[in-house]
C-alpha cells in the first residue's frame, strides 16, 4: 500500500503501516498517518501493547534473535571503525612528528602531495622508464608492454633494468 493510497476511507484498513515515496514506513492509525515506523519502534507505549497482543511468543523470540543480530553487527561495526581512528590518529601523529623533525614546510609538503597523486584518485605511478630515440618515456607496468621496452628486452636486457627507483 502507498501513502498517495491514504484519504478513501475503504482503501485504508485501520493501523497498517504505508510506504512514502521517500522509503520510509509511516504507521497508520484511523487512516491518518501517525508516525515513522522508527518512531513507533521507539515508542514502548504503543510498540509494545502491538507486539504483545499481535505477536505469538516464537514471533516475538524471531524479532529478538533479529534485533540482537543487528545490534551485534553494529557495535562489531562501530569497534572496528574506532580501532580505525586510533591507527589512523596514530599515523597521523608519527608523519605529523616526522614532518616537524625533519623540518618540512607546509609548502613543500603540498607541493609533493600534488605532484604525486594518491592512489585512491586511480592514478598510477609510472614503474619503468626507457628511451625512444632519445625522448624519455615512462611506463607504469599494467597493460601491454610498449613495443620500444619490448625490443630492449628481447636484445638481452632484464626489465629490472628499467625500474624506476
Amino acid at each position: 500500500m502507498s501513502i498517495n493510497d491514504l484519504g478513501n476511507e475503504h482503501s485504508t484498513p485501520k493501523n497498517t503501516s504505508v510506504s512514502a515515496e521517500n522509503g520510509a514506513e509511516y504507521y497508520v492509525h484511523n487512516n491518518s498517518i501517525e508516525m515513522t515506523a522508527r518512531e513507533f519502534l521507539f515508542d514502548t507505549r504503543r510498540f509494545k501493547p502491538y507486539i504483545s497482543c499481535k505477536l505469538p511468543h516464537e514471533e516475538i523470540e524471531k524479532l529478538f534473535l533479529s534485533v540482537k543480530s543487528v545490534y551485534e553487527e553494529s557495535l562489531k561495526n562501530k569497534i572496528e571503525e574506532d580501532k580505525l581512528a586510533v591507527k589512523r590518529k596514530k599515523a597521523l601523529e608519527a608523519v605529523a612528528n616526522t614532518v616537524l623533525e625533519e623540518g618540512i614546510t607546509v609548502e613543500a609538503l603540498d607541493k609533493y602531495i600534488k605532484t604525486h597523486k594518491s592512489k585512491a584518485t586511480g592514478a598510477r605511478y609510472p614503474k619503468y622508464e626507457y628511451n625512444v630515440s632519445g625522448v624519455r618515456k615512462t611506463w607504469n607496468g599494467v597493460g601491454r608492454m610498449p613495443s620500444a621496452l619490448k625490443t630492449e628486452i628481447d636484445k638481452g636486457k632484464d626489465l629490472e633494468d628499467f625500474l624506476i627507483i
